[in-house]
């Protein structure tokens, strides 16, 4: 087997993407031993705000897009599948259930891997297009060791939550892209910037692979995270 074009595609990352990406990963782990530490003290309940920082970064966005004259319903929304998942942990700071800690896990943890091993951006970005990009693939790391060390086991139902949560996301920005042109989560054709789609087969393929690597990536974490048992019911309270 060939590895040296996923070699020469790892080997091309840029130096900034390296850099901003390690930087992320550390910060998000020193939050999270922090958590870890501080878990069943009584300020352990300030680090529940850090679930509504996605709102805020996608505020900055939103006004930052404005001020420049940038912003477009076909590449501002923050419709790629780590940005709703991001989001999605501020919906579990109002709603606590346990279909949103799996997707969290699930998803939380591989959009994050995924994205600091890939990049889409060019290297020409603004500075809110990159405290978007790295804020929220860090936040998602964060929250997906959060749920562990607080106690959270996925189960055999959190599996296939989380694969329907990825399939209905995929399928729902999909026919918005068809709807309005827009390449959203990259559905309709292979992103930019230095990635693994770029030694992949052409549309539909790559997507479809993309896909398998999520749910693969997915299985992995089940059975590393599945033991031991314990009661994790307080997380959803």
């Amino acid at each position: 087997m060939n590895l040296s074009p996923i070699y020469d595609v790892f080997n091309s990352l840029p130096s900034e993407h390296l850099q901003i990406s390690v930087l992320s990963i550390l910060i998000s782990l020193f939050i999270v031993s922090i958590h870890n530490r501080l878990k069943n003290n009584q300020f352990s309940k300030y680090f529940d705000y850090l679930l509504l920082v996605p709102i805020l970064i996608e505020i900055i966005y939103f006004i930052m897009c404005m001020w420049d004259g940038v912003w477009s319903i076909n590449n501002s929304l923050p419709f790629e599948f780590s940005y709703i998942t991001s989001l999605s942990a501020s919906v579990y700071f109002f709603k606590r259930t346990r279909f949103l800690l799996s997707v969290l896990y699930f998803a939380g943890l591989w959009s994050s891997f995924a994205a600091f091993l890939n990049t889409n951006l060019l290297g020409n970005e603004p500075w809110y297009l990159l405290l978007k990009y790295y804020g929220h693939h860090g936040l998602t790391l964060y929250y997906g060791i959060s749920c562990y060390i607080l106690g959270f086991r996925p189960n055999l139902n959190d599996y296939y939550n989380a694969i329907k949560y990825t399939l209905t996301v995929i399928a729902s920005v999909g026919l918005f892209n068809i709807i309005f042109g827009s390449n959203y989560m990259f559905t309709q054709s292979k992103p930019g910037g230095v990635n693994l789609s770029q030694i992949m087969p052409e549309w539909p393929f790559y997507l479809l692979i993309i896909i398998l690597m999520g749910l693969t990536f997915y299985s992995l974490i089940l059975l590393i995270g599945i033991k031991p048992k314990i009661n994790d019911s307080n997380l959803e309270n």
